[in-house]
C-alpha cells in the first residue's frame, strides 16, 4: 500500500525530482520573517588578563591563550585560524626570526563533556613557522623561493607569514563550543618568545558564528 503526500506552502506545493529527491533550495540567509539564528563572530585568543600578545615569557609556565564557549544563548562554531607571525628577518626554519622553539607552540580543543576531552589539533608542537604553515596546508601561498609565503611591509618594514587554517576544509562546520560549557580552543606558549623590538607580532585570531538558541 502506497501513501501519498503533499507538502504545499502558501499554494506552493513541493516537487520531487528524478531520483526520488526533493527539490529544495539552499539559501544563505533567511526568508522574510524568519530570524536569523547565527551572528559572525570573530576574535583574538587572549590571555586570562585579556591580551592578545603571545609574545610571552612560557618557558617557566606555560601561557595559555584562549576562544571559549559563550556563558548561555549560543553555540560557537569556530572554522578559521588566522596566523599573523612578523618579525624582520623571519625565515621559513625559523620561528619569527628566532631560532626554532624547544618546547614549541600547542592548538588543542578541549571539552568537559566530549569523549576524549582533549584533541591536538596540530598534531605535533609547532617549533618554526614552516611548521604552522604546513598545519595551515600552505595557504594563501605566494611568491617563491627564499620569499615563499613570506609578505612585506606588515609592521613597518618588517616581513613575516600570514598562514590561514580553514578547519571547514576537514569537512565540518567548524569547532563546536557549547553554550554553557568548559569547551575551548587553547593555543599554548612552552617557550620564551619575548619580542625583541615593538614591531614584532605573533597573534592568532579565530573566525566562525555563534549558533544562538532562539
Amino acid at each position: 500500500m502506497s501513501i501519498d503526500v503533499r507538502i504545499t506552502s502558501n499554494d506552493k506545493v513541493a516537487r520531487i525530482v528524478n531520483g526520488g529527491s526533493l527539490s529544495v533550495i539552499d539559501e544563505q540567509i533567511p526568508s522574510f520573517g524568519q530570524e536569523l539564528k547565527a551572528v559572525y563572530y570573530r576574535d583574538y585568543f587572549r590571555d586570562a588578563a585579556g591580551s592578545e600578545d603571545m609574545m610571552v615569557d612560557g618557558s617557566r609556565a606555560p601561557v595559555e591563550f584562549t576562544i571559549n564557549a559563550p556563558d548561555e544563548g549560543a553555540d560557537r562554531w569556530i572554522n578559521v585560524l588566522s596566523f599573523a607571525l612578523i618579525d624582520g628577518g623571519a625565515t621559513l626554519t625559523n620561528f619569527l626570526n628566532k631560532p626554532p622553539l624547544t618546547n614549541g607552540v600547542e592548538i588543542e580543543y578541549t571539552s568537559n563533556i566530549v569523549k576524549g576531552n582533549v584533541v591536538n589539533l596540530a598534531g605535533i608542537p609547532l617549533q618554526r613557522n614552516s611548521d604552522i604553515i604546513r598545519l595551515c596546508n600552505g595557504t594563501p601561498a605566494f611568491g617563491n623561493g627564499a620569499n615563499a609565503f613570506r609578505a612585506t611591509n606588515l609592521r613597518g618594514t618588517q616581513e613575516g607569514y600570514l598562514p590561514v587554517l580553514f578547519i571547514n576544509q576537514a569537512g565540518l562546520p567548524g569547532i563546536r563550543l557549547r553554550s554553557g560549557t568548559q569547551d575551548k580552543i587553547i593555543v599554548r606558549i612552552n617557550d620564551d618568545i619575548n619580542r625583541g623590538n615593538s614591531d614584532e607580532e605573533f597573534t592568532v585570531i579565530a573566525t566562525g558564528f555563534d549558533r544562538l538558541e532562539i
